[in-house]
């Protein structure tokens, strides 16, 4: 049940800029940790994400799997820079990261499939660093293989159907995800970081210690995502885009559990 809050709760019509700030650092937390590095990636990983950014080719199972670590690792190693889960018992801690975690994937991966801005170039770029892409673009090779893949990424790109016995789970997970990609506004880095941290600090079916310190943590963050839309957008659209936004949580613990075990990429 997202944490919706009371009308006494009066959010200021805009965000201040001390607000901003610590939102964007937020934001610059979760970059540093999960983007922009290589340091914990092995060659041929690294060879293979070069071949899909110039070339728009595909993983094999072996590197896939090895990234979905990563991936898994990184996102893991964000939630203990935060001071909010820092302060957390650390069995908290632990019911956070088995169970949130791939919620935020798969937010990221409905976000990512909903817009046709993001392409392979600018993913791998993103990933592993953009000098490290164009120190090996830059390396002179045969004209015909030098481009880099800028086809835009489909649903098909993250999950090639079919990719499970039932063609109504399919419809299903496909239209869950599209309810995610059609709520978020990709170009406000501000909402996405917010709901990000709402997601992170979900308490709904954990089984917490300090459930009320948990949930104290994401009002904090639903009543700047609150504020943020109060400042851009008229009043009479506030109300329901962050009902929206406060049932992206419940949307992504769903396709979590139609998904399964399949690679959070």
């Amino acid at each position: 049940i997202p944490i919706i809050p009371s009308q006494d709760s009066k959010p200021n019509k805009s965000l201040t800029a001390e607000d901003r700030l610590q939102i964007l650092q937020y934001g610059e937390v979760m970059k540093s940790c999960c983007a922009r590095r290589d340091d914990d990636l092995d060659p041929q990983m690294v060879t293979e994400l070069l071949q899909i950014a110039l070339h728009g080719s595909s993983l094999s199972h072996q590197t896939a799997a090895q990234l979905h670590t990563v991936v898994e690792n990184r996102t893991s190693q964000c939630f203990y820079l935060l001071q909010e889960f820092q302060a957390l018992p650390p069995p908290d801690q632990d019911q956070i990261v088995q169970n949130n975690l791939q919620m935020i994937h798969r937010f990221r991966q409905a976000l990512w499939w909903g817009n046709t801005k993001y392409h392979s170039r600018w993913l791998v770029g993103l990933f592993m660093g953009e000098d490290k892409c164009l120190e090996i673009e830059n390396i002179p090779q045969d004209f015909s293989m030098k481009c880099s893949s800028t086809k835009p990424f489909e649903y098909q790109s993250l999950f090639t159907s079919p990719w499970c016995q039932s063609e109504e789970v399919e419809v299903l997970h496909k239209n869950l995800m599209k309810d995610i990609s059609e709520s978020v506004d990709s170009d406000d880095e501000i909402e996405i970081i917010l709901i990000v941290l709402i997601i992170a600090f979900s308490a709904d079916f954990l089984d917490l210690k300090d459930r009320n310190q948990v949930e104290k943590m994401q009002l904090k963050f639903v009543l700047l995502l609150q504020a943020h839309y109060s400042a851009i957008y008229p009043e009479k659209e506030v109300a329901g885009r962050l009902a929206k936004a406060l049932m992206i949580p419940a949307v992504a613990r769903q396709i979590v559990q139609l998904t399964g075990s399949r690679l959070s990429l």
